[in-house]
């Protein structure tokens, strides 16, 4: 463990209170598994769309009524679960914003040294124009080796799922732009759902390592406050 003079701060203007991260992570989860299952029935609505028209088209006469009563079901429907998908990915950057914040105040309030990014800084960051590539990810990286470090943990220096975690974040969207363009382009559709499907595996990939990534370090940084409380 860290011992008091190796954990000095570099930042002694300002002082932030500990707090108990676990509340926050377990609202996080909840939204994110909310929206892995959102965005796979909005591909499953997609696709049974290709499905159902197809149907309609070349179908007997008796069936094109039914299928096409279905689909107009699952239209309607698809822009329902779309809205919902997208005031729950609203409230899920948000909590991620304020979970960045707190994990990087309770590092400082370890009087952990040499963290660089301040609690604004490392949940803000994002928005900077280029600096928002790069800032969330090296800021990630100082709360995981930071906290872990605290309880001794083996994988304090894996930093490999953080990069996971922002490089198919980041790809999902490319893939997911790409896809639009490709669907709105004639008889290039086929292109559009190939991405559709490349970027809902890449969303779902980032998610997942960003609900383990934030249970280790809330983990570790209650685990340590608990031992030193």
């Amino acid at each position: 463990r860290f011992t008091k003079e190796s954990t000095m701060s570099n930042y002694p203007e300002k002082t932030y209170p500990y707090c108990n991260p676990k509340p926050a992570t377990r609202w996080l989860h909840y939204t994110i598994y909310i929206n892995i299952t959102l965005i796979i029935l909005l591909v499953l609505f997609q696709f049974s769309r290709i499905l159902f028209v197809n149907q309609v088209t070349f179908g007997t006469e008796e069936a094109r009524t039914p299928i096409a009563t279905l689909l107009n079901f699952l239209a309607i429907h698809k822009d329902y679960i779309l809205a919902i998908y997208l005031v729950l990915y609203f409230i899920n950057g948000v909590q991620f914003l304020n979970w960045m914040y707190m994990s990087n105040a309770n590092i400082r309030s370890f009087n952990i040294e040499g963290i660089r990014y301040t609690p604004i800084a490392a949940s803000f960051g994002i928005f900077l124009p280029i600096l928002g590539l790069i800032m969330p990810y090296q800021a990630m990286i100082e709360i995981w080796v930071g906290s872990l470090r605290l309880t001794n943990h083996p994988k304090s220096r894996a930093i490999g799922i953080i990069s996971v975690w922002w490089i198919s974040f980041w790809f999902a969207g490319i893939s997911n732009m790409i896809s639009a363009r490709f669907l709105d382009s004639y008889n290039k559709e086929i292109f559009g759902y190939i991405f559709m499907l490349i970027a809902c595996a890449l969303f779902i990939t980032s998610a997942l390592t960003l609900i383990s990534i934030t249970r280790t370090i809330s983990d570790a940084q209650a685990e340590y406050h608990a031992q030193h409380a």
